[in-house]
């Protein structure tokens, strides 16, 4: 069973893949360890394709790093907000 073929992105996995875990782990109830060891296995294996298939669509390393930068800085100013400067964000 491949629990992440329907996902399109690493948001929609990662979302799939908590719910999973909840259901799946060996220490809840109706726990599985086979069964959360593979999800666990897939789940790795999405995003390192899924990562993988990002590069492919940029030119060159460069810029590949400017998007990861902006990604990353993006992601700082909205978890910081107007307290950037109080917090040293970004």
């Amino acid at each position: 069973m491949n629990y992440f073929s329907n996902c399109k992105t690493p948001e929609e996995a990662k979302s799939l893949y908590k719910k999973l875990a909840k259901e799946l782990h060996p220490d809840t109830k109706n726990g599985n360890t086979e069964a959360f060891q593979g999800m666990e296995q897939q789940y790795r294996e999405f995003l390192t394709h899924s990562l993988s298939d990002r590069m492919n669509e940029f030119e060159s390393k460069k810029q590949y790093a400017d998007y990861l930068f902006d990604f990353f800085k993006e992601k700082s100013r909205r978890r910081c907000g107007s307290n950037r400067q109080k917090t040293g964000c970004i």
